[in-house]
């Protein structure tokens, strides 16, 4: 059995037309091999049509005006009905890419006959079977894991281009006569959020994971649903009801801060354990590019705070970790209003977490512990879980979960540093709360 997954930087979508369709070739958006470049933390994708380059098409805000066309057209108490809270569809929808491809390269548009996600792409040329997961669609399907038609009928054209949908622990298909490891059967799989939860051990009622790379994904696992602003309570699939959310820069804000000081992400993590907090330290609002949740805010910016002469590569790198700490912080409590539950430990995995002195000051601020899995990359591994119980090898993703996710370490949050982070906090949102609209406007202005 074989199964994909892909990280953060592919998670955009593959433009399949029909010629190509039935050659097995691809008109392709997303990040495969030779399509992809990230600068400056915009994502980059270059269209390739007939063996022929065209545009480069930056991913960031370039759609946000779809989006809030599309967005004003959903009453709110269709989102509480398709999707048990009143999510806004913003740029990374994926019906706002559609609609962006459609106003800006109607040709392009009009020789699409699908539009997959990567995973659904390499699937299609591995086995020739066109299919989706309705997790990693989730945004246009319903509770039902079903597509949803009024919604996706704002967008003309974009119904008849939707894969059908396959459970993520279904069979796609076999793989390709002539290809490596031809015959074998090929699991369904889903988004690296949820693959990379299960991956990390989340499974049961009440459970919580912290995934961190270039952005900070976390998860509660809930059959309680109270609807929250900006999380995502996924419809229940294969038994798990996960409530999750990203933000949009966890580790890309320290490689950021890497690049600005010219030392590597490690250098600055040894800084950070040697070099006790004194005075007073300075706060980082890690907006990069915006936010994702549970703020959906685009125009929102990144900003130091409180910096003195005194400040120094330690405190910066201390800030921004804090920084990226608190907006984890305030993600997780909109998931536990979203769960109806506050869970006694997290578990960590991710680049992100490879650093003791980061998780330590993520258990500090988060304020419980947090348990280290002993695997670095835990999408690959809940693949793989999704694989050894799709093919039948293994009984259950529970089983999965507990027989494969071993702890690496358990970071305890320190009884000192509670009340610094909880004033660090609280000045965290009263920062973002009074930039916002000077945000917003010098973002119009350079619109």
């Amino acid at each position: 059995m074989v199964a994909l997954h892909f990280g953060r930087d592919v998670h955009n979508i593959t433009m399949l037309s029909h010629d190509e369709h039935n050659a097995n070739a691809s008109t392709t958006m997303g990040a495969l091999t030779g399509c992809v470049t990230t600068r400056d933390l915009e994502e980059e994708i270059q269209i390739c049509l007939a063996g022929k380059e065209s545009e480069i098409i930056g991913f960031h805000d370039h759609h946000g005006g779809e989006a809030a066309q599309i967005d004003a057209q959903v009453a709110n108490d269709d989102r509480l009905a398709w999707w048990g809270a009143p999510l806004p569809i913003d740029a990374s929808h994926v019906l706002a890419r559609m609609a962006f491809v459609a106003r800006r390269h109607p040709e392009i548009w009009r020789q699409t006959r699908w539009v997959m996600a990567p995973k659904d792409y390499c699937i299609f040329q591995l086995t020739g079977v066109v299919a989706a997961d309705p997790l990693t669609a989730f945004g246009i399907v319903d509770g039902s894991l079903a597509y949803i038609p009024q919604q996706i009928a704002l967008v003309p054209g974009a119904a008849e281009r939707l894969p059908p949908l396959l459970g993520p622990l279904a069979q796609a298909g076999c793989i390709s006569k002539g290809l490596p490891g031809a015959g074998a059967p090929m699991v369904n799989g889903t988004m690296d959020a949820w693959a990379g939860l299960i991956g990390a051990g989340v499974a049961r009622q009440d459970e919580a994971g912290y995934l961190s790379g270039t952005s900070e994904v976390l998860g509660i696992v809930s059959r309680r649903k109270a609807p929250t602003p900006g999380v995502i309570a996924f419809p229940e699939c294969e038994g798990i009801v996960l409530h999750a959310g990203p933000t949009q820069a966890g580790g890309a804000s320290m490689e950021w801060l890497s690049g600005l000081l010219g030392r590597s992400t490690a250098e600055l993590s040894a800084l950070v354990e040697i070099a006790p907090v004194s005075g007073p330290a300075p706060l980082f609002l890690p907006h990069l590019a915006g936010e994702r949740a549970p703020l959906w805010d685009i125009t929102s910016r990144a900003c130091f705070a409180g910096l003195s002469s005194a400040t120094g590569p330690a405190d910066l790198t201390r800030a921004v970790m804090e920084g990226v700490g608190y907006s984890a912080r305030l993600l997780l409590e909109s998931l536990e209003r979203s769960a109806d539950c506050r869970p006694e430990l997290l578990r960590i995995a991710g680049g992100g977490a490879l650093s003791d002195a980061w998780c330590q000051i993520r258990a500090d601020i988060l304020g419980r512990p947090l348990r280290r899995s002993a695997h670095r990359d835990v999408g690959v591994l809940g693949a793989a879980m999704l694989t050894g119980v799709g093919s039948g090898l293994i009984s259950s993703i529970d089983d999965a979960t507990r027989l494969l996710s071993p702890a690496d370490r358990v970071f305890e949050p320190r009884a000192n540093e509670r009340d610094r982070h909880a004033f660090g906090f609280g000045k965290y949102q009263e920062l973002y709360r009074q930039l916002k609209e000077f945000n917003s406007g010098f973002c119009r202005f350079y619109a």
